[in-house]
């Protein structure tokens, strides 16, 4: 294959290590205008870092489209041309994970890993030459144990292997932020995004999951939503929510058959988690609370799998909501609620209601009933 030097940024994800980026807008900061970029295996968006290099790049990549699109036959055309550049190993590799079964996404970033290593300088049929790239790279150990599984796959896909360096993923203490800066931050963003943070909160699904729900997904009398195609093979579940989210959603519905559309067509993952980054910004420089920068989608998983956990102290409950399939998965809550709730020492909102209506409010917004005094219920929820 004939290739082209030209020379443009040499950018990598700074949270994956992909090199498959998007351009994606302007920023301005400071006067200074920047590009921005979105990492197509990931989602993360950066901006630009202003380094450039003269680098060698075929006239034309592995599309995302191409993983979808394989064909035995065209794979079995390119073995008997005899090629055997950069293109058609990743092109050859992701046809396999498409046989194995992989889901597209899965396979994007299993193939993007690969073309990362070979843009780096690695000889992909060369252990020791990957090994030095990955002790070279800049990345997390963590993103350092994905690349080195991921690098196992593909040497097991040719008949090889080799000796595994000792990168461990690294277990962090997940930020947790509290309810209200939670209800802050709906409440400054736009209606979509309002809508799809409303929904995280109340189910703990993945944006993905979120983005992939349909109409017919929402029981508005049982006020249940179905998550029908999960993620990260998870397992389908019902969850029950509340009937301030079932007005949102009915104040929201619109003709499609998804609930979150534009121009006609189902949004994607990646488009929700853009909309709320530029919402959390917004929300942080209005609120000055820079805490909110760090809420995404995925911050209100782990918010939502740590108050259930706290709530009912049964980790098998928490397991089911969000749909995890091994329960050592959903250990981890157990931590981060004995350390988040140390913190709080306790501290709780107290209200005082008359009428059943209100009790029945309270509680569906995660009060607790305590007891009776002076002919009133007592509820309590923690701060």
């Amino acid at each position: 294959m004939k290739v082209t030097s030209v020379t443009v940024n040499k950018l990598l994800c700074p949270e994956c290590g992909s090199s498959e980026v998007w351009k994606d807008g302007l920023r301005k900061d400071c006067g200074d205008i920047r590009q921005r970029y979105l990492c197509r295996v990931c989602g993360r968006r950066f901006s630009e870092n202003g380094l450039t290099e003269n680098i060698q790049l075929p006239k034309r990549q592995v599309s995302a489209g191409m993983v979808k699109n394989l064909t035995a036959e065209a794979i079995e055309e390119r073995k008997n041309a005899g090629a055997t550049d950069n293109k058609s190993l990743v092109f050859e590799y992701a046809w396999q994970l498409r046989k194995q079964g992989f889901k597209d996404n899965t396979a994007k970033e299993y193939t993007g890993r690969i073309s990362c290593l070979i843009k780096l300088g690695a000889d992909v049929f060369d252990p020791e030459s990957v090994k030095t790239v990955l002790a070279n790279a800049k990345w997390k150990e963590s993103t350092k144990a994905v690349t080195t599984k991921i690098y196992t796959n593909f040497l097991s896909f040719h008949g090889l292997t080799w000796k595994e360096p000792n990168y461990k993923q690294q277990i962090t203490l997940k930020f947790i932020p509290t309810e209200k800066e939670i209800d802050d931050l709906i409440s400054c963003c736009g209606k979509i995004t309002s809508l799809g943070l409303r929904i995280a909160k109340e189910t703990g699904a993945r944006v993905g999951e979120i983005a992939k729900l349909k109409w017919i997904d929402i029981d508005r009398e049982k006020r249940i939503i179905s998550i029908c195609e999960p993620e990260k093979g998870s397992n389908p579940r019902i969850l029950t929510v509340s009937n301030d989210l079932i007005s949102a959603l009915d104040s929201a519905r619109k003709n499609g058959e998804y609930i979150f559309m534009t121009h006609g067509k189902p949004m994607i993952a990646q488009h929700l988690s853009g909309l709320l980054a530029s919402g959390r910004k917004y929300a942080a420089r209005k609120l000055a609370n820079p805490r909110l920068l760090r809420i995404t989608y995925h911050t209100l998983r782990h918010w939502k799998g740590t108050v259930e956990y706290h709530r009912t102290k049964d980790i098998l409950h928490v397991k089911e909501v969000l749909g995890h399939k091994r329960i050592e998965n959903t250990m981890i809550y157990i931590d981060i609620e004995k350390a988040l709730y140390k913190e709080t020492n306790d501290e709780f909102m107290v209200k005082a209601v008359e009428s059943l209506d209100e009790a029945c409010k309270l509680l569906e917004t995660g009060f607790e009933y305590v007891c009776d005094m002076d002919g009133k219920k007592l509820f309590r929820k923690r701060k």
